[in-house]
């Protein structure tokens, strides 16, 4: 495991895609039962991401 990120929200998540995307081995642990939760319910459910280009 390269990278540990502690939380499955739009910041864990979209930070453990980039990391992955870059060749790195991440772990994502989400305390809570649901992941990406508030994400799934923005823009209709089509997880409404902006500056994906960005980094």
């Amino acid at each position: 495991m390269d990278a540990l990120v502690l939380g499955a929200g739009a910041s864990g998540l979209c930070f453990a895609l980039l990391a992955a995307r870059r060749g790195l081995n991440v772990t994502v642990l989400e305390h809570g039962g649901d992941a990406a939760r508030k994400l799934r319910a923005s823009g209709g459910g089509r997880c409404n991401l902006t500056n994906l280009a960005a980094g």
